[in-house]
């Protein structure tokens, strides 16, 4: 249970209704300011280079479609896509590539990533029971919503570089010998996790709760602004640097002037 008696499963529910909120709002936002622009711009006519171009892409996805109908992929590289229109659902993705791709509120139920690298994309709301990620490589990616919590543990190895993790759950993961690599992670859990030589190198936290985690030989040299209880965390070995590790003083109720 979290503070106060709410349930991890009563947390995650407040931030999902949160952030949807919050999505709403923005798209609502976009909608309208994008009509005004185009109700404000003279039409220019669109150069046939151009039209021939859009269409090609059209087609592009429109096979990319048709083709991610059965159950398995290997070695595909998939880019500027909405996976949402997608059903990949018990769907295999191995040594693939996605570049650029949109996966707001899609289903990722029981399916499985492995070897996989995603540049460029962005995470909302995903439900992702029994979801696989085995050696998967996160890169400029916007995850927003997210419970690792409900994913297959057998062989979870999620590696981040430059990423934004908002109201994202590890609770219990196991993220032992993994890279969280120069990220912005904020209203986030870890709670419960393993975290054994872990690299938070470069990485900035803000109301990330930290609690009941295995810690040793994990490194936060150049993370800022994490805050870590010594007391309720096992942290032997692990690797932290002032000025940012004088916030252990105040578990132990010690000032300094």
């Amino acid at each position: 249970m979290a503070d106060g008696g709410i349930s991890q499963q009563d947390l995650f529910s407040r931030q999902k209704d949160f952030l949807e909120k919050q999505l709403e709002s923005l798209k609502q936002h976009i909608t309208q300011e994008t009509a005004q622009k185009r109700a404000s711009a003279p039409r220019a006519p669109v150069p046939k280079r151009e039209e021939k171009a859009i269409a090609a892409r059209q087609q592009t996805i429109q096979t990319e479609a048709e083709e991610l109908t059965g159950d398995y992929d290997r070695n595909r590289t998939f880019t500027s896509m909405n996976m949402q229109m997608f059903d990949m659902t018990e769907h295999t993705f191995d040594s693939c590539v996605f570049k650029s791709c949109s996966f707001n509120k899609t289903s990722l139920l029981r399916t499985e990533f492995q070897d996989c690298v995603f540049t460029g994309c962005q995470f909302v709301l995903c439900p992702m029971n029994e979801t696989s990620w085995g050696s998967v490589q996160f890169k400029d990616c916007k995850l927003m919503g997210m419970n690792f919590t409900e994913c297959a543990g057998f062989g979870f190895a999620p590696n981040f570089d430059n990423c934004l993790i908002d109201s994202t759950t590890f609770y219990d993961n196991n993220l032992s010998d993994q890279k969280i690599l120069n990220s912005t992670i904020r209203n986030s859990d870890f709670s419960n996790c393993q975290l054994v030589k872990t690299d938070f190198s470069g990485t900035r936290f803000q109301n990330t709760t930290f609690r009941g985690c295995h810690m040793e030989k994990a490194d936060f040299t150049s993370a800022e602004n994490y805050d870590i209880d010594p007391v309720t965390n096992k942290l032997k070995g692990a690797r932290f640097s002032l000025p940012e590790a004088s916030s252990f003083l105040k578990y132990f109720g010690i000032v300094l002037e």
